[in-house]
This record gives structure tokens, sequence and C-alpha cells, in this order.
């Protein structure tokens, strides 16, 4: 079946919830969906054929939790294959010839590192099984769908693209219209998503205001098909049938070509919103082909037009032996200072080069960089099993330093850079050496764009370093290195990048050199360059140029610089270095710098009331103001438990800090634990006892806690819509069975109305479930 020819015609629907259905049709609260494939497979039938008869092209098999690792929470695990055939079998003996069976990939319910244990490759081996299931049973396509953490979306597309020769569909979901709850935005996470070969991405599972919020900046970002499945409402306030059509309607106008629907969906939706779309055609986009990176929550663009893009060249330990004694240990405090010192300078990227260093311990490095700065980073290797354990880990789209026209190098790295989607520079150098003059060296340049296009690499995935020699052993470095650079400008119309310190090499006063070299440069056309962001004159020349090559709307950039190089700019960070690094999340430098306090005779509690808790309300108030995101919360977190297991042993023993205990749970029903997690986190860093009893708790279980535990607080967590009834239920039984407790509850499907309603407190993210457990105890 050719979906593609037919989105080039047509807008297609896609049916609407499952859960809610089979809820409808007696599915108790907290049962698995998925089981009644094989208990009740007549119901999970008729649900398939009412979205049919509702005007349904695509419909969905019941395998959304049907992976091992979900499936394990329930002692399922050895009926996974079983499962999801019997799925696509319902669904395949329901559909017309021309309706579209989709294979339903749902998170794994546990998550990858920093918000879990959960390593890619674990997490990949997941995906790859249940696709493989599906396919083999006969679905026409895959389609992941509720994703919230960009890294497991690229293993669940990794996983599917290596299990199966089908198309496959991705989905994230979105919080408020903005990013995802681990920070990703839309405009990133199409970046990061389109060059691993995604056809058809989009959005699900969220609210139709912030669908279309996102549609509209998918639209303008991708030149992928959009799919987007909002939900109907929720429990307590439904969107009508007529009124999800009418936003389908502005769905296909703003670029989206599969309109369909989610949480308390039911046919009656699918049959407006089909009456609706159908009547419609598909919209030309038209999409601004632009080179870019991104981090996990940051895309940056480089090329014509954008501003002068810095990349900093400091963690690297050529010439720097304390950084290399440090990597020879695995240790990283050093490395993250670095990183976040050259971001605190105007790097726009950081270059991450760890020398000859183990290439498994780069995967160590990157997850801890990844949780510090937002900027994202370049891996500089030529050796493909670090290249790729880098990429594993990455958590956006990074760019590789580098590849040569070197047939032999192309064929080992940039099928891995095509794989994970990244950029990668190409240095023009080849076989015969680095060419002598322009001409030869752009002959280099068009081979390295040729040989990435044979691998599935865009062309503006691609990077061009024209390559500077010193000028003390090549007189003429300057000048093939900036006409070279003209001509693939013109020529090729790509982006380009140059090593800036190699000009002076070996010279006096090289600041001079770079400096002068940087700014003929970036007049003839020089996008990006690898420079020390610590010269305060090179950045400041940085600045003038982009400004004065009108790279620079309204001198905004400029005026920033100099503001920050003449300390006409407040800092963005305090100078009190252990509140200081609690606020960075470097958790390394912590034991020294509270022993350097505690010997200038401060005491233990006033470190905690003085520095720790302020510096940790800080990044709580920065989290809330979109200036931290989650990774780095977690790393403050992290940091601040570092300093209470240091400082709580030294406290008075009359010292209440620890009689506060908060005791944590998911409801019955539901799997996910990011919330929970991430709030237990937070409470610990404020020196709080947490006691987490997991996910999918029995009600009973719960008040047997309490009743062991005795918490002064009880935090509830609720993503799925379809654990509402649970979470009412058992909310009752413990205001009933232990009143004692005050009780907080959040997550996705949760509001405030839900929340009054129960008589509970409610906290819409980890930062305000801190605030609100504060003000419930003090």
């Amino acid at each position: 079946m050719k979906i593609f020819s037919r989105l080039t015609k047509e807008i297609l629907v896609a049916d609407g919830a499952m859960g809610t259905m089979l809820q409808e049709a007696g599915l108790p609260a907290g049962a698995l969906p998925e089981l009644w494939n094989l208990t009740h497979p007549e119901r999970v039938k008729s649900i398939h054929m009412a979205y049919i008869k509702a005007g349904a092209n695509i419909i969905t098999t019941n395998t959304f939790n049907a992976n091992r690792a979900r499936l394990s929470e329930f002692g399922l695990a050895k009926n996974i294959k079983q499962i999801n055939e019997k799925a696509a079998q319902i669904a395949l003996d329901v559909a017309k010839p021309d309706t579209i069976v989709a294979g339903s990939i749902g998170p794994s319910g546990k998550f990858l590192k920093p918000f879990g244990e959960l390593d890619f490759d674990k997490a990949y081996k997941i995906f790859y099984e249940q696709a493989k299931y599906l396919s083999l049973a006969g679905v026409d396509v895959i389609i992941i769908e509720t994703m919230v953490d960009i890294l497991e979306l690229k293993a669940a597309i990794l996983g599917s693209m290596d299990a199966t020769n089908l198309t496959v569909i991705a989905q994230l979901s979105f919080n408020e219209g903005i990013r995802t709850v681990t920070g990703t935005d839309t405009a990133t996470a199409c970046a990061v998503i389109e060059p691993m070969g995604v056809r058809i991405f989009g959005a699900n599972c969220m609210c139709v205001e912030d669908a279309e919020k996102v549609i509209k900046i998918m639209g303008e970002s991708t030149s992928s098909f959009l799919i987007i499945q909002p939900n109907a409402g929720t429990t307590q306030s439904k969107v009508a049938p007529t009124e999800l059509a009418e936003f389908a309607a502005r769905f296909v106008s703003l670029g989206a070509n599969i309109v369909g629907s989610c949480c308390n969906s039911t046919p009656e939706h699918t049959f407006y919103i089909a009456k609706t779309v159908k009547k419609m055609t598909p919209v030309t986009r038209v999409k601004r082909k632009k080179t870019c990176i991104a981090s996990r929550t940051n895309v940056v663009y480089i090329g014509e037009g954008e501003p002068f893009f810095t990349v900093g060249e400091r963690i690297n330990p050529s010439g720097k032996p304390k950084l290399e004694k440090e990597l020879r240990k695995r240790k990283l405090g050093r490395i993250k200072a670095e990183a976040i010192r050259q971001v605190e300078s105007g790097a726009i990227a950081l270059d991450v080069n760890i020398g000859n260093t183990n290439h498994k311990f780069i995967a160590n490095v990157i997850q801890e960089l990844q949780n510090v700065v937002s900027v994202p980073l370049f891996i500089d290797s030529q050796d493909p099993i670090t290249i790729e354990n880098a990429l594993k880990v990455y958590a956006g789209k990074a760019g590789v330093n580098s590849v040569t026209g070197c047939a032999d190098l192309c064929s080992k790295i940039l099928p891995i850079v095509k794989r994970y989607g990244a950029a990668v520079v190409g240095l023009t150098i080849d076989e015969n050496g680095i060419p002598e003059t322009p001409v030869e060296r752009l002959k280099v340049a068009k081979k390295i764009i040729k040989s990435a296009k044979s691998y599935g690499i865009r062309k503006e995935d691609v990077i061009i370093d024209t390559l500077v020699l010193p000028i003390g052993t090549y007189e003429k470095s300057s000048t093939v290195a900036i006409e070279t650079l003209r001509m693939v400008k013109k020529k090729l119309k790509v982006a380009t990048i140059l090593g800036i310190s190699n000009i002076s090499y070996g010279l006096p006063g090289r600041e001079f050199i770079n400096q002068s070299f940087l700014s003929a440069a970036i007049q003839n056309g020089l996008d990006a360059a690898i420079i020390d962001p610590y010269d305060t004159q090179l950045m400041g020349i940085v600045s003038a140029g982009s400004l004065l090559a009108q790279r620079d709307l309204h001198a905004k950039r400029y005026i920033e610089t100099i503001q920050r190089l003449t300390n006409q700019q407040l800092t963005i960070l305090p100078t009190n270095p252990l509140y200081r690094e609690i606020l960075l999340g470097n958790k390394e430098l912590i034991p020294k710098l509270i022993d350097e306090v505690i010997k200038l005779g401060t005491k233990p509690i006033e470190i905690i009331n003085e520095i720790i808790i302020p510096a940790i309300k800080e990044a709580g108030d920065r989290y809330s103001r979109k200036e931290l995101f989650l990774p780095q919360l977690i790393a403050v977190s992290e940091a601040a438990k570092v300093a209470f297991s240091i400082l709580t042993p030294l406290l008075p023993k009359n010292s209440d800090k620890k009689r506060v205990k908060i005791l944590l749970a998911t409801v019955k029903g539901d799997m996910h634990d990011l919330g929970k997690n991430l709030v237990g986190a937070l409470l610990e860093a404020n020196g709080w006892h947490v006691v987490d009893i997991g996910k999918d708790v029995d009600r009973d279980e719960l008040i047997k806690a309490c009743k062991i535990e005795r918490p002064d607080v009880v935090g509830l967590s609720c993503l799925m819509t379809t654990a509402i009834p649970s979470l009412e239920s058992t909310i009752k039984y413990l205001i009933e069975e232990y009143p004692l407790a005050k009780i907080i509850v959040g997550g996705a499907c949760v509001d405030a109305r839900i929340a009054k309603r129960l008589g509970v407190s409610y906290a819409k993210d980890a930062v305000q479930a801190v605030q609100k457990i504060k003000s419930l105890l003090f």
C-alpha cells in the first residue's frame, strides 16, 4: 500500500482512542488493554469496525503497551509475540482494501538516562522486538506514539527501521504547545527527527489548542508529511465531535496530512473529522533548507542570514595536561566546568574532543555535558566507534567533526552520520593530501557532498571546512582558505566553518593574527568558526563582524556581547562558588567546595539554609521561566543531594531537617514515573525524607505503606486518562483509611478542577509540587 502517493493527493483520517473505547466496553480501571486482544478479541474488533465505519483511513493496533518492558510489569513478557500478532490479526481482519493498518508502539514505560536508568541500546532492543513482531504479523506501517523523550523516540525509530522495511510514523507529545515535558520544543524536534529519514512526523495526546500551535510550527520547520492527533478534552471537560472537526480543518490548512484524535475520543469524533477534512486537499509547504545542529532543547541555524556561529574549542586535552590527566582517570569535573564557562563566554556550540581516551568513555562525557549546558555539541573524532557511542546518547542533532574526501573514511563515518541524523564537517583534504589551490579544494568539497548524498545525507547537513594552515609555514594559507571559502559559498551554497587558531600556530602575538584573519573571513562569507571563547577581543570581533555582514538583526547579538565583555550587564550566575556549582549541577566539585566553606567557619546548617536551599529555589524559578530544562533541573537536584549527603551527618542531632516525610506513588493502571521521580529528586534535594513506592500501585498497597511510614504528605501521579478512575478511588480510600496525610496530585491528565473536586492539592509540574508541599507543611 503506497501511503505516500495518497498523502500527496488527499487528507487521510486516523482513528481515535482505543483505551477510552475499551473502558466503555468494560475494561476495568488499571487493567492492561492489550490483554483484551487475547481475552476479548471481538470487543477490540468492534472498535476497529466502528472507526472504519466512521471514516477512518488508518486504524491502529491495540498494542500501545505491548513491548517487553511494559508487559513485564504485568507478568506477560512471555506473551509478547502472541499479543502483538493477535492485535495485528484483529485489525487486518476488519480492514477494507484501502484501510491502512498501523502497528502501534508506545513508550517503553521506563526512562532513558538522565531521567531513568535505561540505556539506549536496551531501549533500542525493546522497540526492535515489538516492531519485528508487528511487521511479521502483516501491518502496513509502524506508528510510534506519545513519546515525551526525544532520545527514546530516536531509539524507537532506529529499532523500528532496522526491524522492518515499513514506513515509520513518529509522534511526540508536547506540553502547553511549546515543549515536551523533557524540554524539547517543536522546531528542535523537527530538526532532530527529519534527518533520520522519518517522512511522516507529528504529535498526539495534547489539547486541541496546543495541537494547533504544534502543527503550525511543524508546517514551517519540516518538509515531512505531518500527522496530528489531539485529545478530545479530559474526562471532566470533553471536546465535542463538531468542535474537534473545526480544529481538524485548521490543522489541514496549516499543513497536516493525517488528522485523527487521541484520549477521550470516539468514532463520533472520527465521523465529523472525516466529514470535514476529506473535502480538503493537502496544502503546499515550503521549508527553508537551513543547516542546523541542536541540543535536546535548542536548535541553532548556520548559514547565510544567520548570526555568526561560534564553536568553543576548549574541550580538547591537547596542550592541557590537567584536563588530560582527569580524562585518564575518567573524571569529568574539569570538562563540565570548561563547558559551562565557554557557554557563559558566548559559545553557541561546543566541540568535544577527548583525545585517545577509551572510545566507550565518550558516552559518559556526552551524557554529563548535555545535562549541564543546553547548547549543541560537535563530536570531534574520526573514530567510527567513538562517534557512534557519542551519537547514541546524544538527545539532539550533533555535528560530527569530521570527514575528509578520502573514500575509506567516508564509508566508515557517513553511514553513522546518516543513521543518527547528524550534521557533518567536511575537511577539504583527500588521499592526495591538502590541495594547494582553491580550485582543487573546491573539487574535494564537491566530492564530500556527493559522497554524503550517496548515503542519504542532505546537502544542508554538510558543513565545509576550507582548511587553514599555519601561515608561518605556508605563506598563502589565508588567501587560499578565503578564496576557497568564496568559491564554496558561490558554487556549492553550503555552510562553512574554519578552525581559526591554526593560522597563527608557531608565531608570537597570535591573537593579532587570529583577529585579523577572522574578521576577513567573516566578510568573505564564513558562517562558523571553532575558536577560544575566552579570547574577549576575538569574541568582540565575531559580534562586530556579524553585525557588519548583516547577520545580526537590530544589532541584538552585538549589544549583548559588548555588554557582557564590558561588564555592563549583571553576571548571569552568582559569584559564590558553591551556590554557583549547585545551580549548574556540577556535582563533582561539590565536596571540595563544601570543605572550603566549612574551613572558613561556616556552620553546616548555615550552608544548607543560606546556600543550598536558595540555589535549589533559584533553579526552580529558572525552570518555571523556561531558562532551565528538565536535564539541567535533574543535574541541580543531584548536586544538591551530594551536598546534603555531606552536610546532614554534620547537623546537630536535634535538627528537624529529616522530620518531614513524603510518600510518592503512581496510581494503579499507570506505568509512568518520570514526573514522580523528578518530584522525589527535588524533594530530596531540599533535604526531606522521600519514600517512593513505585508505579502501578494498588490502593491497598498504598494504605499499607502509609501506615508503616506515616508520611506527612502523600503525592500521587497519574499520566494516563485511563487511570483517572483509579486515581479517584485511591484518593477516596486514602482519605478514609489514612486521614492524617495531606494529599497532592499531578500528571498530564490531571488538572486543578479534578483536584478540587477530589478535595486535594494540585501541582502542574515538579517545581510547583515542591512549592505546594512547602505551603502545606509550613
